[in-house]
């Protein structure tokens, strides 16, 4: 579950939903790691009650980021942030010293009150069992407040720090590092009075929390465009590592004893609360039942009530925040359960979804907020008490700290806190406010790209649009290159090479080419330095796209052309894994249409690259027209045009038998052809036995369709699907009349010369539509083009797409 969704949230490790699983698959591990020692036999409730919960927890993310999505798109963070005032700091590091000189004071004045002791470490048990394990005695509520000051204030000083590190110059981040470091001083004496105080959770919810916003700021900075390398992560788990070995080393420093060694108490702290829920569902404890609602899920709650008179539960009289330890024979277990105990106990199945589906839809909510409004108001508070939570995920395995953390009086005071401190901070005349220094991430001459294709086909709508903003994009800024696997007698190839572009020629895809097809393309990418690999091919991205993230492209854009997987089942069986598993090393999405991205990214997770042309090249002229028409021995018949590559999805099969119910309304009529392709044979085939081939020209492929739609009088395109049909813009650009099937998008539409037809409906009612629009008189010098396809217009942005996605990604 780990690995699926990491995928299905495109490796973002920051996200709440990676979080939930990776650590459950921890704690799971760990739990294996003692299954001869305690017996383990997981019940089927067990398993469900994990299975079902993760399996929500997933699917509650997915959803709000799709609300999300549906509603706006990613936005740049605005990198002006907010330091601490340099006086501010030092009286927090004054501040923090007294605090600690308090607290050593108080936990021996408690452990004095109860019992003697020969060391620090042994009044700290003493105060530990005291104030933890009983309710025996408190520190003073000035302590408490004193306590969450300077916890709170730490958050604010790591955010700083962090802030400083991530939109740092590179040449500067060592130096930033260092020198900023006395931003941590707060938070380090933070944990030495928690250390103190025999108390380690709330180290690690910071450790926690700081990392988790570490990474969501980097994602920031990159725009949500890159993920973290896996050397990057190694290193985060690294520290984990290092965090685990700390956190057993601290068990004695704070009075604790451990007769563990290092392995076995991390496995048992981490794994035993997946069994302790197991025993728990197997051997029921009669005396944990209560008659007070919700009196482990909402302890602090009710403690918090009862103390101000608003209720009277009395529930710390009659219990502790502390579940009962569990055993086997003489091996302690633990006594934590992960969170599903409590709202199992409390509220039984309905508490498991309800609860679970709450705190997944909160993180959520705070996560993507990070993603899609970075910069709406009190982002920054909205960030420090998000980083004060996220431990509540990390913990899911342990228990459920988020309801006892979050339903507390406390927490209001703490918010109230953060909030006081979000002003005085951000909004006072002590705000420091930090511009970091615009880093320059031009590459050393020119931007190098690769581009990807099936071919270089010259009836290609694909390629014609590439090769539109080919002939018009800065050649002095961009070096193009072209990966194709396929290059046919009539193909843009030396026009390419005219222009100073290089061509890779693969063999076709398949099982027995693919090693052959990976090897030969880490080789390419491997002897030039791509900054942008540009795949136009959305089933071959899960082996371009992949090994251009391995070994370092920066920008990595797949391109949807197309609002379906494919035109036959097989291939769309074979494709949508494919799809499905290559869009997730893209870092750039983009499509030519609305219907084609929406397909392949979703709403509003893509850009807009329109499917331009040359309208000037595609206007009508008689004297063109006459000469092609002399040229394919037209004379006067009327003409049915359609370009493009023959194959089941342009659907000529279908005009084939729109033109034999065409003719019988009109006799004098030919259907021209353009283009080749797999169906060519089929084609010719189906004509000669419907006894028309005498009327049909194919003309096979052709580099001047620009001359041959002159010849036509209308132009049928009945195409399954289309991402927008650079075809019927050229028909359209050259005044002819397009009608076309509903798979071509409205956004085709450039003329009021535009209709489109349901395919359910029977040739001969298309064939009676031709005839209608026959029988109208167009002037096709005089036709009214929208202008938003011209490549004069828009030639400019691939590249501008490019330079911005330079800049972002590198």
């Amino acid at each position: 579950m780990t690995i699926l969704t990491y995928k299905l949230f495109k490796g973002e490790i920051a996200n709440p939903a990676f979080i939930y699983c990776f650590m459950y698959f921890i704690s799971s591990f760990c739990t294996m790691c003692n299954v001869k020692e305690w017996n383990i036999h997981l019940a089927n409730k067990t398993f469900l009650i994990l299975f079902i919960g993760t399996i929500e927890f997933v699917a509650v993310v997915w959803l709000v980021e799709k609300l999300f999505r549906s509603k706006c798109t990613v936005e740049h963070k605005n990198e002006e942030f907010a330091a601490i005032n340099k006086y501010i700091m030092a009286l927090l590091i004054v501040y923090s010293i007294v605090v600690i000189a308090l607290t050593i004071y108080n936990v021996l004045k408690i452990a004095d009150a109860f019992g003697t002791y020969n060391s620090f470490t042994q009044a700290q048990a003493l105060f530990k069992a005291h104030t933890s394990y009983s309710n025996d005695a408190s520190l003073p509520h000035y302590l408490s407040l004193m306590f969450k000051l300077l916890e709170l204030s730490s958050y604010y000083c790591i955010i700083a720090y962090v802030k400083y590190v991530v939109y740092s110059d590179r040449k500067e981040k060592k130096r930033i590092i260092v020198t900023k470091l006395y931003y941590l001083i707060p938070c380090l004496l933070y944990i030495i009075k928690e250390l103190i105080c025999s108390s380690r959770i709330s180290i690690l919810s910071m450790c926690v929390g700081a990392v988790t916003i570490a990474i969501i700021l980097w994602s920031q900075k990159k725009n949500w465009k890159s993920r973290i390398a896996f050397k990057n992560i190694g290193i985060i788990v690294a520290v984990g590592v290092v965090g685990m070995v700390l956190f057993y080393l601290s068990a004695s420093l704070i009075g604790r004893s451990n007769d563990k060694n290092l392995f076995k108490y991390v496995t048992t702290y981490a794994g035993g609360s997946i069994e302790c829920l197991n025993h728990y569902v197997i051997f029921p404890i009669e005396g944990e039942k209560s008659d007070i609602v919700g009196n482990e899920t909402f302890y602090t709650l009710l403690q918090s009530l009862d103390k101000y008179k608003i209720t009277h539960t009395n529930i710390a009289e009659k219990q502790t925040a502390h579940l009962s330890f569990r055993y086997y024979y003489d091996s302690m277990i633990g006594n934590v359960y992960t969170a599903y105990r409590r709202w199992h106990h409390d509220f039984g199945w309905i508490g498991i979804i309800v609860l679970n589906g709450i705190m997944a839809a909160v993180f959520a909510v705070g996560y993507y907020i990070h993603k899609y409004k970075p910069n709406m108001k009190f982002n920054e508070l909205i960030t420090v008490v998000y980083m004060y939570l996220a431990y509540c995920v990390y913990m899911h395995c342990i228990d459920s700290y988020f309801y006892t953390t979050v339903f507390q009086i406390t927490f209001i005071t703490n918010f109230v806190i953060f909030t006081i401190l979000y002003f005085i901070l951000y909004k006072s005349k002590l705000a420091v406010i930090e511009k970091p220094a615009i880093e320059e991430k031009c590459t050393d001459g020119k931007i190098n790209v690769l581009m990807i294709l099936p071919g270089l086909n010259v009836c290609g709508g694909m390629e014609s649009f590439i090769m539109n903003y080919y002939r018009n994009i800065d050649k002095d800024k961009f070096q193009f290159d072209f990966l194709v696997h396929n290059i046919g007698d009539n193909s843009y190839a030396d026009e390419v090479k005219s222009l100073g572009g290089n061509i890779y020629k693969m063999p076709p895809f398949g099982l027995k080419t693919l090693k052959q097809i990976k090897n030969e393309y880490i080789r390419i990418i491997k002897s030039k330095k791509y900054h942008i690999v540009h795949c136009n091919m959305a089933n071959a991205a899960f082996i371009y796209l992949k090994y251009a993230e391995k070994y370092g492209v920066p920008v990595r854009i797949l391109h949807s052309h197309q609002n379906k997987a494919a035109d036959q089942l097989s291939h769309a069986i074979r494709n949508i894994p494919l799809i499905f598993w290559g869009k997730d090393y893209a870092n750039c999405n983009v499509a030519c249409s609305n219907q084609a991205g929406d397909y392949l990214f979703g709403k509003n997770n893509y850009g807009l690259i329109s499917n331009c042309i040359d309208y000037d090249n595609y206007a009508f002229d008689i004297n063109v027209r006459q000469q092609a028409r002399q040229e394919l021995r037209l004379g006067e018949a009327f003409v049915i045009g359609n370009t493009g590559r023959l194959c089941p999805q342009k659907n000529q099969s279908f005009l084939l038998d729109i033109f034999k119910e065409y003719i019988k309304l009109n006799p004098d009529t030919k259907l021209l052809i353009v283009g080749e392709g797999e169906d060519e044979e089929k084609l010719k085939s189906k004509a000669d036995e419907y006894g028309i081939s005498e009327k049909v020209i194919f003309t096979g492929a052709r580099a001047d369709i620009n001359r041959l739609l002159q010849a036509m009088d209308i132009f049928v395109f009945p195409s399954l699907y289309e991402g927008l049909g650079i075809s019927v813009l050229e028909a359209q650009a050259s005044g002819l009349y397009s009608l076309c099937s509903l798979g071509v998008p409205k956004t085709a539409q450039i003329s009021e010369l535009f209709e489109r037809m349901d395919l359910k409906q029977d040739a001969s009612i298309w064939s009676k539509e031709i005839d209608t629009i026959h029988m109208k008189q167009t002037d096709r010098n005089n036709v009214v083009l929208d202008n938003k396809y011209d490549v004069k217009k828009c030639s400019s942005e691939l590249s501008e797409l490019y330079v911005s996605e330079i800049k972002t990604c590198i």
